[in-house]
């Protein structure tokens, strides 16, 4: 009986202890699982705290005078992007140009018209149209076709005095010099001399063509082979002293081809003497 008794627990021993190892064997296993840990279930969980305010969210209290800087503030914010939202609109670029230019014609105009209402015409003289050819080998003719004076008052008393000549070359180009004698030139173009009373005062002049050149410095009048020019020649006197006055136009001077030999043409036409009045 005793024998039976102790099989019958050293059996049930073996089967508990054979139990208990297999727990001890399996439960540190399950415990070493990461979804068996115990820390890992509230992984990823947020909690929010309620009843503690950061510092960021307290709100200061502003005292009236400082909600008014800071609307204040906000209003010049305002104005500054609206003034640069609107574009400026320049103004608008005006071309005066054509109105000064009418302004300087109205002015020219009016100063010609109160010339002519000074001037004062006393005589002019004109020559029929003649011609009269030099005896030469060059061929040029001289066609006079205009000689005549003219005085002007106000602001002073001065006499203009001209003639007009169309000269055709012949074989080979022409070249007059646009001096005259009261030109301080190496070759004078036209001779001229005083006549009638002792004149005192100014004297000027000017010559005028179509064409012109420059040899050694100095400007001429240049004709073309087979060509006709047509120049005029003017001379004001200014007197210092009343008197009648007139002017005699004696020659032309003129240069002849490339070689520019010398060659001159007596006009011998004077004009009329006309009281200047000092």
């Amino acid at each position: 009986m005793i024998k039976t008794l102790l099989i019958n627990f050293n059996f049930k021993m073996k089967k508990y202890l054979l139990g208990l190892l297999l727990v001890l064997f399996i439960i540190p296993s399950m415990a070493l699982a990461s979804w068996w840990n115990p820390f890992s279930w509230f992984n990823g969980w947020t909690f929010q705290k309620t009843g503690i305010v950061s510092s960021t969210q307290i709100e200061v209290q502003k005292t009236p005078e400082d909600k008014i800087i800071e609307l204040q503030k906000q209003l010049d914010e305002l104005k500054n992007q609206k003034e640069n939202s609107i574009p400026v609109e320049k103004p608008p670029v005006v071309d005066n140009s054509e109105i000064i230019k009418k302004q300087v014609q109205a002015q020219l105009e009016a100063t010609m018209k109160a010339k002519l209402e000074q001037d004062v015409l006393i005589v002019n003289q004109n020559l029929e149209t003649q011609t009269i050819t030099e005896k030469s080998d060059s061929g040029v003719i001289f066609n006079i076709i205009h000689v005549g004076q003219t005085i002007y008052k106000k602001p002073y008393v001065y006499g203009a005095y001209g003639i007009t000549v169309e000269v055709t070359a012949g074989k080979e180009d022409i070249y007059i010099p646009k001096s005259t004698t009261d030109s301080t030139r190496i070759l004078t173009g036209f001779v001229y001399s005083l006549i009638g009373d002792s004149f005192r005062g100014n004297q000027s002049s000017e010559v005028g063509c179509w064409t012109t050149t420059t040899i050694n410095r100095e400007e001429y009048c240049k004709i073309k082979s087979g060509k006709s020019t047509t120049i005029t020649t003017t001379i004001w006197l200014t007197p210092e002293q009343s008197g009648n006055y007139g002017v005699m136009f004696n020659n032309i001077n003129y240069l002849k081809g490339t070689n520019h030999e010398e060659g001159s043409f007596e006009i011998n036409k004077g004009t009329q003497k006309i009281y200047l009045q000092s």
